[in-house]
């Protein structure tokens, strides 16, 4: 039901709508070293990352999460140095297309004292051969918001992660890591027989199908999960040359928004409107990210893959909104960050 359903999978707004489609698997390519977080600035305020940069998840619009990432780098460049991220919260308008470039414009939104700041990132994109300048940047339609709130960072941080108290220990260790399985070696064992179609492999097949290998994101599943069938954990790896290591904290909403924004939607459709017609409407996507730790580079194995661990609970849909939750943690056991997602949408007419 996932492929018939996401083959169609349709985001519109007010003003825009594209079709999500032409997905291929992880193994359909290998991944093309690209900087495809950066951002650099163009004009005071004003941070661009080019089309050739951009991801391409679901044909012709760009990947969330790397849009997520690139505001919160903008963010962090016009903050004034000494100044920690501490949260992201993020909604999504209309499509970011992959055939322009994409420009960030930041603006200080508010300030408490000296300890606080909170930014406003604003994602634009001008047209093509029709003369466009970046002062022509405030009439364009605006594509996706971010707020990023900043704190003074004290002269010698506490050196332990601030742990959210309705969050758990990490679901996995490094222990589950070292057994954990590959997901070509998920589909041979489920072809063979040897294990079942448990709700965790069926979810990690879903992803696979729907993901790019352009995305460069690598996924492992533990050998036994956690039986919580509300909750799906799993470790997520990128290129450690993905970004730079001062720049982790940026790492965090591409990983997280790298399954949230499929499988919420998709999570969303079977649990509201099951036997409903392929087509699903979703017409405004926001997440909210709380970051911990600056200090969580993550594992780097010998390929140069660094690898999270990702738990992710769907907590349900009702009356056209869908809601979830997840964390991200190195395999030390620390805390990176938590977010929150909600899905607005309707079904097809």
């Amino acid at each position: 039901m996932f492929n018939h359903v996401c083959r169609h999978l349709r985001t519109t707004s007010p003003s825009f709508t594209t079709t999500k489609d032409l997905f291929r698997s992880f193994a359909s390519a290998p991944p093309t070293p690209r900087p495809k977080l950066s951002v650099s600035q163009v004009s005071p305020g004003i941070f661009v990352t080019p089309k050739e940069n951009l991801n391409v998840v679901f044909k012709p619009g760009a990947f969330g999460g790397q849009l997520m990432a690139q505001s919160l780098s903008s963010a962090i460049n016009a903050a004034p140095s000494g100044y920690t991220p501490s949260s992201l919260q993020c909604f999504f308008l209309g499509p970011t297309l992959i055939d322009k470039d994409v420009y960030f414009t930041t603006s200080l939104l508010r300030e408490s004292g000296k300890s606080f700041k909170t930014y406003r990132i604003e994602a634009k994109q001008l047209s093509d051969g029709d003369g466009d300048t970046l002062d022509d940047l405030p009439s364009k339609p605006l594509n996706f918001e971010a707020t990023v709130s900043f704190y003074k960072t004290p002269p010698h941080p506490d050196q332990n992660p601030a742990i959210s108290p309705h969050v758990s220990a990490s679901p996995l260790s490094t222990s589950d890591f070292e057994a954990s399985l590959s997901l070509s070696d998920v589909n041979a064992s489920i072809k063979a027989g040897e294990i079942s179609r448990r709700a965790l492999y069926q979810m990690a097949l879903k992803l696979t199908q729907s993901c790019t290998a352009d995305m460069q994101l690598q996924i492992r599943l533990p050998a036994n999960p956690p039986l919580n069938t509300g909750q799906t954990s799993y470790f997520i790896g990128v290129p450690a040359d993905l970004i730079s290591g001062s720049d982790l904290k940026t790492l965090t909403p591409y990983i997280s928004d790298s399954m949230t924004q499929v499988l919420s939607a998709c999570d969303f459709l079977d649990t509201v409107w099951k036997g409903w017609p392929s087509k699903l409407t979703v017409w405004n996507y926001s997440i909210n990210y709380h970051i911990y730790s600056s200090e969580g580079s993550g594992y780097v194995d010998s390929s140069g893959v660094r690898w999270f661990v990702i738990d992710y609970v769907f907590a349900g849909a009702q009356d056209g909104v869908g809601n979830g939750v997840n964390n991200i943690w190195n395999l030390n056991g620390e805390l990176l960050s938590t977010g929150s997602y909600q899905v607005l949408g309707s079904p097809p007419k």
